[in-house]
């Protein structure tokens, strides 16, 4: 799958206000991002901020906000940690989201398996969505193992980095405007996406998605159902079995075949976790409650 690095560029005119935002400056000289919603920028409906501080610092709860867009204003902050912070405190509620998600998943699978009853005494709700989840992972009936393999969750921290890598921080084009975090492609004529400006007749669109969640779940569905990473599915799975944390800056060296430049993709993910420390964001967790909605 190729991966996607647009030029950072202003996608479209600026939306009344975002001036007045930019004026605001940094949420406070030490680049703490408390005393501003950088996120939500005000947006009405009682949507709670967050601190990635207070995230990195082991308060691990997160707000449930299911974002329709990244912010407008991304492409115009020059003030680059500023810009990576809006970034990452737009991302991670999603990446969160679509990791619980499976992680919901895997719980059932578990629950099944520990069951130790025949498939055809099991609850039909429960055999219902057993055929449901070996479909969408492309498994046969009974290969419990292999469909573990599968449904599992994959770091934050390394699906931030590709997000932040694929998009330039948010401000690429595919981004603004389709929700494109991960550059995925699709070649089917009907389907939502946007053909890259300069190529003729390419063959290709980069997938859009209505919300920042529905890319991030795309994303983890095309990480743990694809060949190409069959090597970092069964490198987390050995984790797993030996009750090791998941690692990842090793599991993004199974990441060649994402983009054509290969190897040095790989350094480029692994650079991004570290630099950016995005480790810090791996144990996070959404807290309970609703779920609260901000349109772009």
């Amino acid at each position: 799958m190729g991966a996607i690095h647009a030029r950072r560029a202003a996608p479209f005119g600026i939306a009344a206000g975002i001036a007045a935002m930019l004026a605001a400056g940094p949420a406070s000289a030490s680049g703490s991002d408390v005393k501003i919603d950088e996120v939500t920028f005000g947006h009405p409906g009682g949507v709670p901020s967050y601190s990635l501080d207070a995230v990195r610092a082991g308060f691990r709860g997160v707000p449930r906000i299911t974002r329709s867009g990244l912010p407008p204003v991304l492409p115009f902050v020059d003030q680059v940690e500023r810009r990576k912070r809006i970034f990452l405190k737009s991302v991670l509620p999603a990446v969160l989201k679509a990791n619980a998600d499976i992680r919901e998943a895997r719980s059932f699978l578990r629950t099944v398996q520990s069951t130790d009853v025949p498939r055809k005494f099991l609850p039909g709700v429960w055999r219902t969505r057993l055929r449901q989840m070996e479909a969408r992972y492309h498994v046969e009936p009974g290969e419990m193992d292999k469909l573990l393999r599968r449904v599992d969750t994959v770091p934050p921290s390394l699906v931030l980095a590709q997000a932040a890598l694929e998009t330039g921080w948010g401000t690429s084009r595919f981004a603004q405007l389709g929700n494109a975090l991960f550059g995925q492609h699709v070649t089917e004529a009907g389907a939502p996406g946007m053909v890259p400006n300069g190529l003729d007749n390419p063959g290709f669109k980069v997938r859009a998605f209505p919300t920042l969640e529905a890319a991030a779940a795309a994303y983890l569905h095309n990480i743990n159902n694809t060949t190409a990473y069959a090597e970092l599915r069964r490198d987390r799975a050995r984790a797993r079995r030996q009750g090791e944390p998941l690692d990842s800056v090793e599991l993004a060296g199974h990441l060649t075949d994402y983009s054509v430049r290969g190897e040095d993709y790989v350094s480029d993910v692994r650079a991004t976790i570290r630099a950016n420390d995005l480790r810090d964001f791996d144990d996070a967790r959404l807290v309970p409650g609703p779920s609260h909605v901000v349109q772009r």
